[in-house]
């Protein structure tokens, strides 16, 4: 999903990007805000939540990576201390 928002900025229409989450990415419909969090929880995005605590919008961050790859740890690693280049 990450490579899907990169390069937009900033999505308004968190519904719509459900919509494509589901159905071209098959992306469980239950799973959606798990993808999310996990997606702000590598710091590819910034959530926008409204008082009741739900998704309104996001401002992408997702890097490009040209140069190198990103490290990746064995399992069981907090994810901040996944990211990194090799």
């Amino acid at each position: 999903m990450a490579a899907l928002i990169r390069d937009r900025q900033l999505i308004a229409d968190v519904n719509a990007l459900e919509t494509v989450a589901v159905t071209e990415l098959d992306v469980a419909p239950t799973a959606f805000e798990q993808v999310l969090d996990l997606l702000q929880e590598a710091e590819f995005v910034e959530l926008t939540r409204n008082p009741a605590g739900e998704v309104t919008g996001l401002t992408e961050k997702v890097p490009m990576y040209r140069d190198g790859l990103i490290a990746i740890p064995p399992r069981g690693k907090p994810l901040q201390h996944r990211v990194g280049v090799l």
